[in-house]
């Protein structure tokens, strides 16, 4: 046997055991865990003993996995639960967290060995011990399980996201291959058969609320035989076909269609299932006496042929309702499952309810608001208004948590974000307590604005919707979506001048000045008795988003309102906002009473 061969053989034994010490690395501190217990050294999880460890156990593997589904890269995971990881065997009690964790530490390897490469050091047979295991994990996941019906959806750990990126690292740092893999040359990269269709796929990726699936109006048997003849690829086929079944269960809302709708959902996976099996197969066939083929032709089939089948599967495996259980809710919130519609796409508050089956809601404004709750009369309405409410972890908490009698208004511009959040109301019977308003609030009119997908993250691996002036960003003021001022809102909700606002949330990502100038008849009157807004600071110290902060403080204490920032108060958190502010997104607490809040012992950041 040659070293070579007895190398991969290796490796392929290594690629399902559970050692990660050889890719071990520290990473931040943005995921928190507590440090192991020194009583349980040296045990581990497939060991039978005591509840309370395996009950450690299993928390650690939700851990992870909550990790793994915010599609974190190595620097924003805990050092502390990496390491744990190893100490616990995690391979026995979570093997999808086991996997997510190889193919993370498998993308930070591969630029290590780029940067050695370049030095000159020959990595090649680590580089193809990583594409083993990668491959590894692949097949067991997407080929062995032979039917997708049964296991998309369910496995839920964004372990398809973690494949498509290594898939991208390696053909970045190793743009040679699959040619460094022996027997795998080949003279030129493939690309795509089907042009137009691959880029159709692409676009639909992109969108929150489509309006067609990537085939369009065609029928999956019509359109299936149409693309053969036209030279379309099993693997394109397949993409195409998961891609259509993801587009059903959207339109249903459910992950699993009912009524007519799941036949056709089912028909789409198990077809698309049998070409991604087929298209493996092919692979196989061009050089079956070959070990490397046989391990990494799911991953030369991706590369060659320009298909974004993990961003496919990635998005079909994404939940769109979780089920969350709002634990310190009113008790008719308790009773049973909350459904709570999300994106499809990677968008950051979905990724949050996804990764840990909790509304995404900063832990300031929800003390915040159970404050000002308690501190009203017991048996009076509170009011509780949203501008920008994106997905609805705010408004949601607040009907949900705060004591009734309560009323609730959500205003949110983005179409599918706002729809998202009316079949939440819809779902939970929350109408009578919670009303939707698709608006974007402005303090001009006259003004337009346009959406765009905005890519955020490390790796630009997030998305979250941005607005843009319509004039400057199409170059025709009757294009995009009109706004109104939020006094306009107001009325039109049924708010007359005497009502009172017992508490005002803005978030909309750096326009939250002009919103609260759309607002001076209320500022100025007094109805709106406190306020939370989201303060966004750059690692410049400056605004960001091109939001004036120190103009929103400046605003509020011209209203008379007492302001509080973290430990500042009133005159002293306009001074601070100009000079040395906290970077990220907190938040700032106004009230026109004079309570002393932090008596309470909280420390207020946002998310």
């Amino acid at each position: 046997m040659t070293g070579r061969m007895a190398f991969l053989l290796t490796t392929t034994a290594l690629a399902s055991a559970p050692n990660l010490s050889d890719l071990q690395e520290s990473g931040g501190a943005a995921f928190q865990a507590p440090m192991f217990d020194e009583a349980w050294a040296g045990l581990r999880c497939d060991h039978r003993v005591e509840a309370s460890f395996s009950k450690f156990c299993n928390n650690r593997c939700d851990q992870i996995l909550g990790s793994l589904r915010m599609r974190m890269d190595m620097s924003a995971t805990n050092h502390d639960l990496l390491q744990e990881s190893e100490r616990i065997n995690v391979w026995q009690v979570c093997p999808l967290g086991f996997r997510g964790m190889h193919l993370l530490k498998g993308v930070q390897a591969l630029g290590r060995l780029r940067r050695d490469a370049d030095a000159g050091a020959d990595n090649s047979e680590r580089v193809l011990g990583l594409l083993v295991s990668a491959e590894t994990n692949i097949r067991q996941l997407v080929l062995e399980h032979q039917n997708l019906t049964q296991s998309l959806g369910h496995i839920g750990a964004a372990i398809f996201f973690h494949m498509g990126q290594f898939l991208q690292e390696l053909t970045h740092q190793f743009p040679e291959f699959p040619n460094l893999v022996p027997g795998m040359e080949v003279a030129e990269v493939a690309g795509t058969s089907i042009p137009s269709e691959m880029e159709a796929l692409r676009l639909y990726l992109l969108q929150d609320a489509p309006s067609l699936g990537p085939l369009g109006a065609r029928d999956a048997a019509v359109g299936t035989a149409e693309l053969r003849r036209r030279g379309g690829k099993s693997i394109e086929i397949a993409a195409l076909l998961l891609a259509q079944a993801d587009f059903v269960r959207l339109k249903s809302g459910r992950y699993r269609p009912p009524g007519a709708e799941g036949p056709e959902f089912l028909r789409l996976l198990t077809l698309g299932s049998a070409f991604l099996i087929q298209a493996s197969k092919h692979e196989l066939a061009r050089a079956p006496s070959l070990l490397h083929t046989q391990l990494l032709g799911f991953l030369s089939l991706a590369k060659l042929n320009s298909v974004p089948i993990f961003d496919v599967l990635d998005r079909l495996d994404s939940d769109v309702v979780p089920k969350l259980y709002l634990r310190e809710a009113r008790k008719e919130f308790t009773k049973e499952h909350f459904l709570f519609h999300v994106l499809p796409t990677r968008n950051v508050e979905s990724n949050h309810v996804r990764s840990f089956w909790d509304l995404h809601c900063d832990f300031a404004f929800k003390e915040f608001a159970k404050v000002r709750r308690s501190r009203s009369v017991a048996d009076s309405l509170f009011t509780v208004v949203e501008v920008g409410s994106h997905l609805g972890g705010c408004i949601v908490f607040a009907a949900t948590h705060l004591e009734a009698p309560l009323r609730a208004l959500a205003v949110e511009p983005y179409p599918p974000a706002a729809a998202a959040l009316r079949r939440t109301v819809a779902d939970n019977n929350l109408r009578e307590l919670l009303a939707v308003d698709e608006r974007f609030i402005c303090s001009d009119p006259k003004l337009r604005f346009t959406a765009k997908q905005l890519s955020m993250g490390p790796a630009l691996q997030f998305t979250q919707p941005a607005w843009d002036d319509a004039a400057d960003s199409l170059g025709d003021e009757t294009e995009g979506n009109g706004c109104v001022t939020m006094e306009t809102v107001l009325q039109e909700r049924g708010f007359d001048a005497e009502s009172d606002i017992d508490l005002l949330r803005v978030h909309v990502l750096g326009r939250e000045l002009d919103v609260l100038r759309s607002l001076k008849d209320s500022l100025g009157s007094g109805r709106i008795k406190a306020l939370a807004v989201a303060i966004l600071i750059d690692g410049d110290g400056n605004g960001d988003g091109g939001q004036d902060s120190v103009g929103i403080a400046k605003l509020l204490r011209s209203y008379g309102y007492r302001l509080e920032y973290h430990e500042f108060r009133d005159d002293d958190v306009v001074s601070m906002l100009s000079t040395d502010a906290p970077v990220g997104t907190t938040t700032l607490f106004a009230q026109l009473d004079a309570h002393d809040l932090n008596s309470t012992g909280l420390f207020y950041r946002g998310r």
